[in-house]
């Protein structure tokens, strides 16, 4: 018996901005998994539509990463926000007359900013506050305004604005980055209040890409784990004491000082971000069908290095968080120098063995 003839559908397109960085090579592997996906470079595509109407071109799927060239913020390994190379290409779609089936693009919860009076979680119901002294989290609040605008001119396709909490890779580079970001401070903890915080496995964040492209998803959806761990918690899970802490009106000029002197790995402007919550609820991306493999607690100790300082016993990491603090909070009053001296000195007439 003959078989029905079953009519090919034809391969949906994929355009991806910066496929070359991390989450990028991640998430064309999984589109290689994907027969109906083919990954194709933007100036094909640019060249097919300015060669003339053809209707084999056909309308793309436009993901949107746009990494900048800046330092690491929010753990997705893609630097900073570069909004002008977005804007570039998609005026270069327009110019050609291309046509989208979708777009997405990866924002950052931080949109949400960093408020004291934050819902616990928040919604993407919530406004848009990024913090005043955060360019990372103003650059992802206009990468959305031109994600929206893409949709607009690309054929009024729906676009899904995609707002990760903080991403962990389990790559050497991603877990160096963690354990000395200001997220997760190995010495000090910064301000008066102990925020939780939420952690995303970035294949977690990949499936998500995936399942806003196929599923033409349209409008803001938040993507993280169901729960989030308290700090007591995350240093439970580091295996370390309770840091030392250090005072609201210090705190952004002691992470001056270890940015600049490479102590941490993410810069002042989250000052802000690591004082206090911004924890963010997934419940509409779930409802379309998609789903976190990971929880808060998994991410975090696969992101988690057994650096020297957890091999120290205990009273000694009192003792050198206790120095780092003080020569810290002199360094920001200009006093570093004597400080410095008198570590020492207590150091050489200290008692061995601790």
């Amino acid at each position: 018996m003959s078989q029905p003839h079953v009519e090919s559908q034809p391969l949906r397109r994929v355009v991806i901005d910066h496929a070359e960085s991390e989450l990028g090579r991640r998430l064309v592997a999984t589109l290689a998994d994907d027969p109906g996906a083919e990954v194709v470079a933007a100036d094909r595509v640019i060249e097919e539509y300015a060669s003339g109407p053809d209707p084999s071109t056909g309308a793309i799927d436009v993901i949107l990463l746009a990494p900048g060239h800046g330092p690491e913020i929010d753990g997705s390994t893609l630097g900073g926000v570069d909004v002008a190379s977005v804007r570039l290409l998609v005026r270069r779609l327009e110019a050609v007359g291309a046509r989208a089936n979708s777009v997405v693009v990866v924002s950052s919860a931080m949109v949400y900013g960093a408020e004291p009076d934050n819902p616990l979680p928040l919604t993407e119901d919530a406004p848009r506050r990024p913090a005043p002294d955060s360019p990372f989290a103003a650059a992802k609040a206009a990468l959305e305004n031109e994600a929206v605008r893409s949709g607009q001119v690309l054929g009024g396709a729906p676009v899904a604005v995609l707002r990760p909490c903080l991403v962990v890779a389990p790559t050497q580079a991603a877990v160096n980055w963690l354990s000395r970001s200001l997220w997760h401070g190995p010495t000090a903890r910064l301000g008066s209040v102990d925020p939780p915080r939420q952690y995303l496995h970035i294949d977690d964040l990949v499936r998500a890409i995936d399942h806003a492209r196929r599923h033409r998803l349209d409008g803001a959806f938040n993507v993280a784990p169901s729960d989030w761990i308290s700090s007591s918690r995350q240093l439970e899970l580091a295996g370390r004491p309770a840091a030392v802490r250090v005072p609201d009106p210090v705190a952004h000029r002691v992470a001056e000082i270890g940015w600049r002197f490479l102590v941490t790995s993410t810069p002042p402007d989250i000052v802000a971000y690591a004082m206090r919550a911004w924890v963010v609820s997934s419940d509409r991306l779930r409802a379309t069908g998609w789903e976190p493999r990971f929880e808060s607690a998994e991410v975090f100790v696969i992101g988690h290095h057994e650096s020297w300082w957890s091999k120290l016993s205990a009273r000694r990491r009192q003792d050198l968080s206790l120095v780092g603090l003080a020569v810290l909070a002199a360094a920001a009053s200009g006093g570093a120098g004597s400080v410095v001296r008198h570590a020492v000195r207590g150091r050489q007439v200290g008692a061995p063995g601790r």
